[in-house]
């Protein structure tokens, strides 16, 4: 997976939520991958997934509708895309 410095989110020194081109078919989608580094900080691959980025929407919005997130979660979500609509 291809990723630049500014698709990278540091959730601690040893996981990040990373955006960027798959590493698929040259690349040719776009895909998000929840990363982990092992204790060594080397890439963990077995804890670390990559998956399309439609095949991510497609788990979000089933998640809401099978009522999957807390109301809660619903809020914060509601919120940032109310604030990320231009």
């Amino acid at each position: 997976m291809k990723v630049k410095d500014k698709d990278n989110f540091k959730i601690d020194k040893f996981h990040s939520i990373q955006w960027g081109k798959s590493s698929w078919e040259n690349g040719k989608d776009k895909s998000i991958r929840n990363k982990y580094l092992n204790a060594n900080m080397k890439f963990n691959r077995v804890g670390s997934g990559e998956i399309s980025w439609k095949d991510f929407n497609i788990m979000v919005l089933e998640s809401i509708k099978r009522n999957e997130f807390s109301d809660e979660e619903k809020k914060e979500i509601l919120f940032e895309l109310l604030k990320s609509i231009k």
